[in-house]
């Protein structure tokens, strides 16, 4: 996490927030600003959106636990891939909001998909697995909402979604693929 004053501005934000019910569509909107410290060049680079990403992730955290929750348990998210595609790159200064969404959850992982819109147009967007550390092991979404939110059987109905995202992510790295053998072969023409 390398943006620590909008992580600190976003703490500060979740003690005015709503907790939400395990069983609603989880939804995390933020809005940004480029700053010079984002761009290589004009444009934001790369890296950022991974770190605005971040962002998103610890919102939707923050609006499901509170801060005092997340560090009773001792709970500690990470992120075990991410599936990116860059539409439009973002100009300095300019204002984009990120929309991340609570996808699924199985098992073992639980599936963010975030969104980049700036000016009504997405400009990026990307997927990402992301698990939870709790107690030394990686622990179920589900083992999470049962022990915190007391939600096992909302938790348990919304499990059976796996095959949805795993369809999104089969045609993330689909096309990404697609990306890599144009980007080989317009690399092969060039030498």
């Amino acid at each position: 996490m390398r943006l620590r004053m909008r992580f600190i501005f976003q703490i500060i934000r979740s003690f005015f927030a709503k907790k939400r019910a395990p069983d609603e569509r989880g939804q995390s909107f933020l809005t940004f600003r480029v700053l010079p410290t984002d761009c290589v060049l004009r444009y934001m680079g790369n890296d950022r959106h991974h770190a605005f990403m971040d962002c998103g992730r610890i919102d939707l955290m923050l609006q499901y636990l509170s801060l005092s929750e997340v560090i009773r348990y001792w709970i500690c998210p990470f992120v075990y891939s991410v599936d990116i595609l860059y539409s439009e790159p973002i100009r300095l200064f300019s204002r984009f909001s990120l929309v991340s969404t609570l996808v699924d959850w199985d098992k073992h992982f639980f599936w963010i998909e975030h969104h980049f819109v700036q000016q009504g147009r997405v400009v990026a967007t990307a997927i990402s697995k992301n698990g939870i550390k709790y107690q030394g092991r990686v622990i179920p979404p589900t083992e999470l909402l049962a022990e915190v939110t007391q939600g096992a059987a909302v938790a348990e109905k919304r499990a059976h979604r796996g095959p949805i995202v795993n369809g999104m992510v089969q045609f993330l790295k689909k096309r990404i693929r697609e990306v890599n053998q144009q980007l080989a072969a317009w690399m092969n023409e060039s030498v």
